[in-house]
């Protein structure tokens, strides 16, 4: 069987690992780079395609059985694939970098990190508003999957009180202290000084925090999202944060990317605003669990077993 790979994120050490693998167990792979023209026909004789493929060729090609990403969003290619299609994703290689980002900017904002930094580039020495800290904070995640437990993990190990947002009837593990439905949105949002979305795009959680969210969230609270920008209503977010209902927000990922240029989050002072790389597929703390994850499905592929990482793509992921 053929396979192919494309803009993986390896050293051409793994590369060639990959590569030898393919060939030990009867696979025989193709190298395509970034560069190189694509279409359906030539895409046509691979049963596997490993990397990153433009979704608008999958869709009827006679040949595929499967494609794994280097990520853990699969959202693109979901609709992208035949039925008959397994589609695999990275999921849990960036658990440990998001949930130190997610960390990260909430003791930033805690501590009026963005504030001080504006007041070190004037060469103003000036103490700001007062301090919380995240030991004793109420933090509420939404989106219990692998990241936000991750998250839940240290926070609580700082002293947090962390509850979590869960699709499913049993309750959250420890360190969550307590599990709300989506249901009960509005009343979790009102116990929480911060909040941290880890949702995924899909159609039920397009536009999920809504104004009506931003509502009910108590006055002075800090949202985080980490997720997916489809998530989050951004014109509301916007007023609040203009407003003060919201005292800050870390925003990792946005409806429209790149940012617009327009966008007034730029200029926000209590934004503090990266360009969706809390979790990158080549950042080298990430790189080995892709690349275990690649080098184990491409042994399972090849001796006819189940893979792991099999993404649902009729709920996105």
């Amino acid at each position: 069987m053929q396979i192919a790979f494309r803009k993986v994120p390896f050293p051409e050490a793994q590369c060639r690992i990959l590569d030898e693998a393919c060939r030990a167990q009867g696979l025989l792979p193709t190298w395509f780079s970034e560069k190189e023209p694509l279409s359906p026909e030539v895409l046509r004789p691979f049963a596997a395609l490993l990397g990153y493929f433009p979704p608008a060729l999958l869709k009827n090609l006679p040949a595929l059985q499967w494609v794994q990403l280097p990520c853990a969003g699969a959202e693109r290619y979901c609709g992208a694939l035949g039925e008959h299609v397994v589609l695999t994703n990275a999921s849990g290689a960036f658990n440990t970098a998001i949930a130190e980002y997610l960390l990260l900017g909430l003791l930033a904002l805690y501590r009026d990190l963005p504030g001080y930094f504006q007041n070190q580039r004037a060469r103003l020495w000036k103490p700001l508003g007062p301090a919380r800290t995240v030991a004793g904070s109420a933090v509420l995640v939404i989106g219990c999957g692998e990241i936000g437990r991750t998250f839940a993990q240290k926070a609580a190990a700082l002293g947090a009180r962390v509850a979590g947002i869960h699709r499913g009837e049993t309750p959250l593990p420890a360190p969550f202290v307590r599990t709300y439905t989506q249901a009960d949105l509005p009343r979790a949002l009102a116990g929480a000084d911060a909040c941290v979305l880890c949702l995924p795009a899909t159609e039920e959680t397009r536009g999920f925090f809504s104004e009506a969210a931003f509502r009910a969230m108590r006055p002075g609270a800090v949202l985080l999202n980490c997720g997916r920008g489809s998530t989050v209503d951004e014109a509301a977010l916007v007023k609040a944060l203009e407003s003060g209902r919201l005292s800050g927000a870390v925003l990792d990922v946005f409806e429209k990317e790149p940012l617009p240029k327009d966008s007034p989050l730029w200029g926000m002072p209590n934004v503090v605003l990266t360009p969706h790389i809390s979790g990158r597929d080549g950042d080298p703390c990430n790189a080995p669990e892709i690349f275990a994850i690649f080098r184990e499905n491409l042994t399972r592929f090849a001796e006819g077993r189940p893979l792991t990482h099999i993404v649902d793509k009729a709920r996105g992921y």
